[in-house]
């Protein structure tokens, strides 16, 4: 919240940074000591996060187990990953991807891709992104306690190689259904928020919401003090042109009075040889000195806490 989020509430505060050839922000480093933001619990240049469970009442084979996902968590569904389902126990949207390039096959992409564009309209934005949160982790979680007991009972007879394949495949089938899930939820997002507009396509006809700011916003970003333009009719408009050339030329011919007058003035001047040509900002020695504007600035530092 605050002016600091912007006008559309979005919970990332940037790492701080003096001015650099990239940036070009006049921050001096001196200013990054002097002031602050409050840390986030959900941080966006997360690159990976995890509840740990031991469970030490259940078999071995699916006591231990990682909730993990990747980027921030307020923007991704977290994925029951077995530590002892063997060697295929990360499904392969984890362990691929770069930040050379975007790999749409890679859960940490697609997480951020929709982290990036609901950040622009986050107050609006972040509710399909919960909704879509809460289905697939549903999907996902309604299936834990029947894939744990099916490979309890694989490992209990003694076929461990079954009850790891279990697991492992039912943490991979997560990773494709959020894979899939987050590749939708991004062309949804970016159809239904932008430029200022949310779709509502529930409808037979497309209807564009204009989102525009909130008050405080407009009052904070000068939107009340900028000139309002005059529209006129085209009868006015006719009339309005006259006035404004016969105001040019009566302007015009003022100035040109003023320099006449200037002229004549300006030429110093005594009798005969003694003449005085024009006098210089030297030769004049004004009873006063020049006034000189005097300035004042006020430092107003605003902090979002």
């Amino acid at each position: 919240k605050g002016i600091a989020g912007g006008p559309f509430g979005d919970p990332s505060r940037f790492d701080g940074s003096a001015d650099t050839p990239v940036n070009h922000n006049g921050v001096f480093p001196d200013d990054l000591d002097a002031g602050s933001y409050e840390r986030a619990i959900s941080m966006f240049r997360t690159s990976y996060s995890f509840v740990a469970q031991t469970r030490k009442y259940l078999p071995s084979i699916v006591g231990p187990v990682l909730h993990f996902t990747q980027y921030a968590p307020h923007a991704s569904v977290y994925t029951p990953i077995y530590v002892n389902a063997g060697e295929e126990a990360v499904p392969r949207p984890f362990t691929i991807g770069s930040l050379f390039k975007f790999d749409h096959k890679s859960t940490f992409w697609r997480f951020a891709s929709v982290g990036n564009w609901a950040a622009r309209f986050f107050k609006f934005a972040i509710h399909d992104v919960r909704k879509v949160q809460a289905s697939v982790e549903g999907d996902i979680y309604s299936q834990k306690e029947s894939v744990e007991d099916k490979a309890a009972r694989a490992a209990k007879e003694g076929k461990l190689e079954d009850a790891q394949a279990s697991l492992a495949d039912y943490s991979a089938g997560a990773a494709d259904l959020i894979v899939s899930a987050y590749s939708d939820l991004f062309e949804t997002l970016i159809a239904r928020y932008h430029d200022g507009y949310e779709m509502d396509g529930s409808g037979d006809k497309v209807v564009m919401n204009k989102l525009f700011y909130p008050r405080w916003w407009l009052e904070a970003s000068g939107f009340f003090g900028f000139p309002v333009p005059v529209v006129y009719t085209e009868g006015e408009s006719s009339d309005i042109a006259a006035q404004q050339a016969l105001g040019i030329w009566s302007h015009l011919a003022v100035a040109v009075l003023f320099l006449a007058t200037g002229i004549y003035l300006g030429r110093g001047r005594t009798t005969g040889a003694g003449a005085k040509g024009y006098m210089t900002i030297q030769d004049a020695k004004p009873s006063t000195p020049w006034p000189r504007p005097a300035y004042h600035e006020t430092n107003i530092q605003m902090r979002d806490v």
